[in-house]
């Protein structure tokens, strides 16, 4: 069901609001499907090297086991999964309002 005129002004008003007074959420409504993926992918990984690791240590394999962390590692620092950006990210709209 499409939306009328004033439906439509009243929505794109509500989302200027929103972008002024928390850029930060506007962001994170607008990117969420596109980070979901990114996060879902993340936890994959890691959860696989987890499971590999332990694997490969209850098999006596400790060298193995820290070749898949060190993989599982370089993975998550070339595809730029840390939540560190994000963290950040949220730390730096709190001291932009004040709210530290």
């Amino acid at each position: 069901m499409p939306l009328d005129d004033e439906e439509r002004s009243v929505l794109d008003e509500t989302e200027r609001s929103l972008a002024e007074h928390d850029p930060g959420l506007a962001r994170r409504l607008r990117d969420g499907w596109r980070h979901e993926r990114r996060r879902r992918r993340g936890v994959l990984v890691t959860v696989s090297a987890l499971v590999l690791f332990v694997g490969l240590l209850w098999l006596d394999l400790p060298w193995q086991a820290f070749l898949i962390a060190a993989l599982a590692v370089a993975v998550v620092v070339v595809a730029d999964w840390w939540p560190v950006r994000e963290i950040g990210a949220v730390l730096r709209d709190h001291d932009r309002k004040g709210l530290r």
